[in-house]
């Protein structure tokens, strides 16, 4: 491969590109608005949750239920109801998510200590918001009941060994403490968006010299197809790579999500990962003979099989096993478990060789493609 040769197909890439500085400068604009939008606006953490309040029994008890679960800062008594039948009327308005009932005899039955129970009903309609929100009720509950009994227990004269429980359970999250959903999407919003943008930097590169009229140039000069497509990516990998640092430097500074691992092993494998990305779009910028064919292309083939297969959303190991084995041939999904891995938990490249050694393959595999459909249309 000829140095020279390379080094003038960057450079006149580089050249196309910063004739277009509004392109130029939407490419770096773009992570930082993308991030600002989705990082604030997705988030799975439930705060303030909407509730009615059913409180038949009207008891100091009662009451101190309903205080350990507005205090969480989770739930808000938004209605107060007198009958449980109500709460399908609140729930077809949308009034509220959920709604407690406490029983009569609530009170009575902790001070004789048996078992007190309360009723939590729920708004189906969205499952995922359900699930999280009859977490916080349970366990919330749990220790309301616990605490509730044992005071009670007190106040009848029994001793206080008796009324302490057979074992503790003690739990103690790693990595992410306060369970904050932002420290788990914001490294999966980068890669999203990474991963799109890289592949629609590149998805004109090749078609455009066809339709300005620069390709029988191109093509007819002594410039080998591999050294043209390497050419081409040079200049696209070093915007890329500024796009890295500038999402990585966003998300610490704006959502306080900062890398636990090496900053220069983050950066290296991440460059790795737009090169890759970047090869996509380079490939079917080969193929095609139009840019609108080319982006459509890229972008039906990056951001579909991201969202959806990645793991960003869903958990790989959920899914069947063949869109297990498809989820693997999209670089994203390495790519977060890389970058996952090392901004939560500080991991090495002793831990992601593989993820690294799939993206490396999958680089050049597209590079390679893109080369070859180059040279057949010659």
């Amino acid at each position: 491969m000829n140095r020279r040769r390379l080094v003038a197909i960057a450079r006149k890439e580089w050249i196309q590109i910063i004739r277009e500085p509004r392109t130029l400068a939407i490419v770096f604009a773009l992570p930082v608005v993308l991030l600002l939008l989705y990082g604030y606006g997705m988030n799975l953490d439930l705060k303030k949750v909407r509730m009615g309040l059913v409180d038949r029994d009207n008891s100091p008890s009662s009451r101190d239920l309903v205080a350990a679960l507005t205090q969480t800062g989770y739930f808000r008594i938004e209605r107060l109801l007198s009958e449980p039948a109500e709460a399908e009327e609140v729930f077809y308005h949308r009034w509220c998510s959920a709604v407690i009932v406490i029983p009569r005899g609530f009170h009575r039955d902790l001070s004789a200590r048996r078992t007190a129970q309360v009723q939590i009903l729920l708004d189906g309609t969205d499952p995922t918001t359900t699930g999280v929100a009859q977490g916080y009720f349970e366990g919330v509950i749990r220790a309301s009941n616990a605490r509730l009994r044992r005071e009670a227990a007190l106040r009848a004269g029994l001793p206080e060994s008796l009324t302490t429980p057979p074992f503790e359970v003690r739990t103690w999250v790693l990595y992410n403490p306060s369970l904050s959903s932002t420290q788990y999407i914001v490294p999966g919003l980068i890669a999203l968006i990474l991963s799109i943008l890289a592949a629609l930097l590149t998805s004109s590169t090749v078609v455009r010299e066809r339709e300005r009229g620069t390709f029988e140039a191109l093509a007819a000069s002594p410039v080998r197809p591999a050294e043209i497509m390497l050419g081409k990516l040079i200049p696209y990998v070093g915007i890329a790579a500024g796009d890295v640092i500038l999402a990585l430097l966003t998300g610490a500074v704006l959502f306080h999500v900062i890398p636990k691992g090496s900053l220069v092993l983050l950066f290296l494998l991440s460059t790795l990962f737009v090169l890759a990305v970047l090869g996509v779009g380079l490939m079917f910028s080969s193929i095609t003979r139009t840019q609108q064919v080319a982006s459509l292309l890229t972008f039906t083939t990056t951001v579909l099989p991201t969202f959806l297969l990645s793991g960003f959303v869903f958990p790989v190991r959920n899914m069947p096993f063949v869109l297990q084995c498809v989820s693997k041939l999209i670089p994203t999904s390495h790519y977060l478990i890389i970058i996952r891995g090392i901004v939560l938990k500080g991991v090495g490249i002793a831990e992601l060789w593989p993820q690294t050694l799939a993206l490396a393959a999958y680089a050049a595999v597209v590079v390679a493609i893109a080369a070859r459909a180059f040279r057949k249309s010659l």
